[in-house]
């Protein structure tokens, strides 16, 4: 029921709009304009409102203009990330500051798929459990893993693209499923290829050297003269 005499909180000017950075706000025409016909607040795995669209988000950009960092958690990288021991929270870094997400109720996040599942064997996302020094791979798959800090995970990260991490290494290590090519993080003068092996017919990494004054381009993919590598020298 539309009231006769409007309160002024509740004259809005479109039908999807937020009253603020967690409240969204429904709005009706009628002959006096649009009015408020219901409001609530965003639910925790959308938890910010966004002006735009007048929906509840979790997007990273709205995150920023309303959100403060969670401190808590160190970003070593942009990207998403699971949370050290809470396994329905979960982390987004935007120019490594990090912004703190919560499934809602019966969901766990799923680092490799960046969303909250239902699955019920996602686990706590790492084990260091009496480790010290040493790194653990996330307990539900991907290339994430943490470093262990006197029985707990501290400064979570992953490996890039094509990589997974190597326990016993305790390094990122690239991973041959498909022919490709890809740099070496030990050397800027050496790459690797994943090519098939005619014989087993399966696919085999092989680490390759640039001709000696080249290094490798990331962004090529190829041997590159070291004139156009600033950062790369020759031992």
């Amino acid at each position: 029921t539309i009231p006769t005499t409007l309160n002024p909180r509740m004259i809005c000017h479109r039908p999807y709009s937020c009253i603020n950075c967690t409240t969204y706000r429904l709005c009706i025409p009628t002959s006096r304009g649009f009015v408020e016909f219901t409001s609530g607040s965003c639910p925790a795995e959308r938890p910010y409102c966004d002006n735009y669209s007048g929906t509840c988000v979790n997007s990273v950009a709205v995150a920023v203009k309303c959100a403060s960092p969670d401190r808590t958690f160190r970003c070593m990288q942009d990207g998403h990330f699971p949370h050290p021991s809470n396994p329905s929270r979960y982390f987004i870094c935007s120019d490594l500051k990090a912004y703190g997400y919560s499934c809602k109720e019966g969901y766990k996040y799923y680092a490799p798929s960046q969303g909250c599942s239902k699955f019920s064997w996602i686990a706590e996302p790492f084990d260091c459990s009496n480790l010290n020094a040493t790194k653990v791979v996330y307990s539900s798959g991907g290339s994430f893993f943490a470093y262990c800090v006197n029985g707990q995970p501290h400064l979570i990260n992953t490996c890039g693209e094509n990589e997974f991490f190597n326990v016993t290494s305790q390094v990122c290590e690239v991973q041959c499923t498909r022919e490709l090519i890809a740099p070496d993080n030990n050397s800027c003068l050496k790459y690797f290829k994943c090519q098939m092996n005619p014989t087993t017919q399966l696919f085999e990494r092989l680490s390759l050297s640039c001709p000696p004054g080249e290094g490798f381009s990331i962004v090529l993919k190829k041997c590159v003269s070291l004139n156009h590598l600033v950062s790369c020298k020759e031992n």
